[in-house]
């Protein structure tokens, strides 16, 4: 009687030799076959936590997933800030043609991309995206006091002065 071998990642796969990004593009078009990308993807995810599940356990491989999103969702977060910060900064004055940040004007374009957006075809279920001009003044507001300073030095420009606006304060009157 001949003792099958055990199931081992490297030998099984010859995995020094495989790429893991072709794996999972071959995991991907595996599924992908007979229905849609949409369908396809939750089914390669499926089918890798189940794996994951044989080989590290039901909590390992919840953390693992878990961890791989939070990551991916820090990045993207990251990534829209910087890119609505950049799009705040290039702006220009339509009299002077020179850099001049507004967020007014801002706000308003991004007011009229969302409303498009909401009436598209592309939104496909989508969540609508906000298109109340003032709450979107704040957001930009929130965003530039908040992550414009690193944005600036990152780029390398000289950081703008942000006006705020002076609070006079009425002096106490002590009464006794």
């Amino acid at each position: 009687m001949s003792e099958e071998p055990k199931i081992d990642g490297l030998r099984e796969f010859r995995w020094p030799f495989r790429n893991p990004l072709d794996l999972v593009a071959e995991l991907f078009c595996a599924c992908q076959w007979q229905i849609g990308p949409e369908e396809a993807a939750s089914f390669a995810a499926s089918y890798l936590f189940d794996e994951l599940r044989l080989r590290i356990g039901q909590e390992g491989a919840e953390k693992t997933f878990m961890h791989v999103l939070r990551d991916r969702r820090a990045f993207y977060d990251e990534f829209d800030i910087g890119m609505l910060l950049f799009r705040y900064n290039m702006m220009r004055d339509k009299r002077t043609g020179r850099r001049r940040p507004n967020v007014q004007a801002l706000a308003k374009m991004i007011a009229a991309e969302n409303e498009a957006f909401n009436r598209s075809p592309q939104r496909n279920g989508r969540p609508a995206r906000p298109t109340n001009q003032s709450s979107i003044e704040k957001q930009i507001v929130r965003l530039r006091d908040k992550h414009g300073a690193a944005y600036l030095a990152d780029m390398g420009q000289p950081q703008q002065p942000v006006k705020m606006k002076k609070i006079r304060l009425k002096p106490r009157i002590n009464k006794r």
